[in-house]
């Protein structure tokens, strides 16, 4: 493990205090379907212009030309990359969530330095099985699917589904650090430290809290996936603000955390299993084979889940 350069501001791992990082969480009264939550830095979001009214959207560099055009804008300090985005909408709407949040990058089809686009879908494709992903237990459980059988997730990845098990450390392609990886800043923790202070609240393996990660989970590259509130909410407020806590502490516009957490959010949002499949082009058009033809008898297929009868 890597120790940290000094000019690297290392958290306490205890939540600060301070107005700066202690999150308020507004009333949000109206129950919503669907918010579109963009991590926004300096794109054009133009893209964005049939569902901007669903759209909030956080900026770490120059804010959107024209934010009344969107449900919510707002600005945030350039730290921990989209992942502190995610967290800081999380937090302060914990209670108020939307049925389905979907979380998007500010342009899913750049290809950034070298690094492909993350998904092959449309904007209108996406929203379409976001909005979906409500009905999938009514869906399910119209197919007589036994309860220990039903689905788990009540996410959809959009970008390319990969597994991770380095839980003492990324092993980083030479190509991807030689591109975009100058800039990080190494963690003083393992991968397997910070799955631990999130979920568990500790860092040592010697804490009665501690429990070993899984050995291998799923993660969804570039961070694309819509969630539904029940499925943000199997985890306690609680492990949310240490994550967002922890981010505030580092104050650090490209930390490994940042990484950490493009790799983690499925386990956390509880499909550490791998029982979610990628949301790609072609789960979009087994979806409609599925939904208007024959259905082999043994299985109930929703294009992005296969669910044992």
């Amino acid at each position: 493990m890597s120790s940290p350069s000094p000019s690297m501001l290392t958290p306490d791992l205890t939540p600060s205090q301070s107005n700066a990082s202690s999150p308020s969480i507004p009333p949000t009264p109206d129950a919503r379907p669907l918010d579109v939550v963009i991590a926004h830095f300096n794109e054009s979001l133009d893209w964005l212009s049939s569902y901007s009214d669903l759209a909030s959207v956080y900026s770490k560099g120059q804010p959107p030309h024209n934010p009344s055009l969107f449900r919510e804008a707002t600005s945030l300090p350039n730290w921990g990359r989209e992942s502190h985005t995610y967290l800081h909408h999380i937090v302060h709407n914990y209670d108020t969530l939307a049925d389905v949040t979907l979380f998007l990058q500010g342009n899913i089809h750049d290809i950034n330095d070298g690094t492909p686009a993350h998904t092959d879908l449309t904007l209108d494709e996406i929203v379409g099985m976001a909005k979906r992903l409500t009905d999938l237990p009514d869906l399910v459980s119209s197919q007589n699917v036994h309860s220990h059988n039903q689905l788990q997730g009540g996410i959809i990845p959009f970008g390319q589904i990969n597994s991770f098990s380095d839980w003492d450390g990324v092993k980083y392609k030479p190509s991807w650090v030689e591109r975009r990886g100058k800039s990080l800043k190494k963690s003083k923790y393992t991968p397997g430290q910070f799955y631990n202070y999130l979920i568990n609240g500790t860092t040592s393996a010697n804490d009665r809290r501690w429990k070993s990660p899984p050995a291998e989970i799923r993660w969804t590259q570039g961070a694309l996936f819509a969630v539904t509130r029940q499925t943000i909410q199997r985890r306690p407020r609680e492990v949310y603000e240490r994550a967002y806590e922890y981010f505030h502490g580092l104050q650090e516009v490209n930390p490994e955390e940042g990484h950490y957490m493009e790799r983690l959010w499925l386990a956390i949002f509880g499909t550490a299993d791998g029982s979610v499949q990628q949301a790609s082009r072609e789960t979009l058009e087994k979806e409609n084979i599925a939904l208007g033809g024959d259905q082999d008898v043994n299985t109930v297929e929703e294009g992005i889940f296969m669910l044992e009868t």
